[in-house]
């Protein structure tokens, strides 16, 4: 059905914003992200940010799940020290008077269940206070910076079996990029189990609960100024090639785009440069860069003509050469702009993402 966007009131009944810029940016693009998976979808989505009344960063309710996380921006390698502590490369992590974030998120989920649990729970259960904990929630601690590591302390969490109330589905740690595979996986995990009847059937939420529980319940409003930064599918660069046979200007608009001679490529180059590779480099859009990726070239990719070997970042008017030096035959040579600063006319030969044709 949709996507819907909210935020806290503050005690005026005003929007209730984040106040600094690098958790609006992160917040933003966690938006977008949801926004271009699951706003086509039948099904009613609401992401509820800055609550108040648990103060938590964000709560995703689902159909067929509700989770909170807290967002952490961070960097460096994240680690658990034996005492309990998180750790930033040599900073602490700060989460607010509990211990360490992994508190912070399960205090906020506990508030949250108590406000919310009874319009969820079927009646049959909710008057049985024994049985509440059969309906599960989900927790989670994200780090928005793009220089945060948390392989390590993904792994520690793996093999440590960190212990999970009895109403948890689950705990992750995850970065941005997780961030709607973590939607994806919200689910209550309680089935109606009336005592005549033979057929079981999870708990679904309604779309008209999703939006009482989010505005009434939790007492938030839609973020309306939010709204219009939403994707509609506009591009956000272009790749540009021109050689004496033609121009073209393949518009980037995923978020990965794969570059290449083979048709399964997102931005398809054409089959007489033939020093490109069948699957030659990735372009990535993160939260605040765009990179090049080379993906095992025969002939390698260069950006402003230095041979690249990692992932690399790039800028308007940067000159992407596929396939050696673009002096040399058979090499493809790319101009990259970004969709603001775009000064050109897109001519008629504009092509793009083939599934977006």
């Amino acid at each position: 059905m949709t996507l819907k966007i909210y935020v806290a009131k503050d005690s005026v009944g005003r929007v209730r914003a984040p106040d600094t810029s690098h958790e609006v940016r992160a917040i933003e693009w966690m938006l977008e992200k949801a926004w271009s998976e699951f706003h086509h979808l039948q099904e009613t989505y609401a992401i509820i940010t800055n609550l108040r009344h648990p103060s938590a960063d964000m709560v995703v309710l689902t159909e067929r799940g509700i989770g909170l996380l807290e967002l952490k921006h961070k960097y460096g390698e994240i680690k658990i020290n034996p005492d309990g502590t998180w750790m930033a490369g040599l900073s602490v992590i700060k989460a607010g008077k509990h211990l360490n974030p992994r508190e912070q998120v399960r205090s906020y989920t506990k508030e949250l269940r108590e406000k919310v649990i009874r319009w969820i729970l079927p009646n049959y259960i909710y008057v049985n206070k024994d049985r509440w904990s059969m309906l599960k929630f989900q927790t989670g601690v994200c780090f928005t910076h793009p220089d945060a590591d948390i392989r390590k302390v993904q792994k520690y969490i793996t093999e440590r079996h960190i212990v999970l109330d009895a109403w948890e589905s689950n705990f992750s740690i995850i970065d941005i990029d997780d961030f709607t595979a973590w939607i994806r996986e919200l689910r209550f995990q309680l089935q109606h189990d009336y005592e005549y009847s033979k057929d079981f059937e999870h708990v679904r939420l309604s779309p008209e609960m999703i939006v009482k529980i989010a505005a009434d319940v939790l007492h938030n409003v839609e973020w309306s100024e939010i709204y219009p930064a939403m994707p509609d599918s506009n591009p956000y660069g272009y790749l540009i090639l021109e050689d004496i046979k033609s121009r073209l200007v393949f518009k980037l608009v995923k978020d990965h785009s794969t570059v290449g001679r083979s048709p399964d490529c997102d931005i398809v180059i054409p089959e007489e440069f033939t020093r490109v590779s069948k699957k030659h480099c990735a372009i990535t859009r993160n939260m605040n860069f765009i990179e090049i990726t080379d993906l095992n070239s025969k002939n390698g990719t260069f950006l402003n003509h230095q041979l690249i070997s990692k992932s690399t970042r790039i800028q308007h008017g940067n000159i992407l050469s596929l396939g050696r030096e673009p002096a040399q035959a058979k090499v493809c040579t790319l101009r990259f702009e970004t969709h603001k600063q775009m000064s050109l006319d897109v001519p008629p030969t504009e092509i793009g993402p083939k599934d977006l044709e």
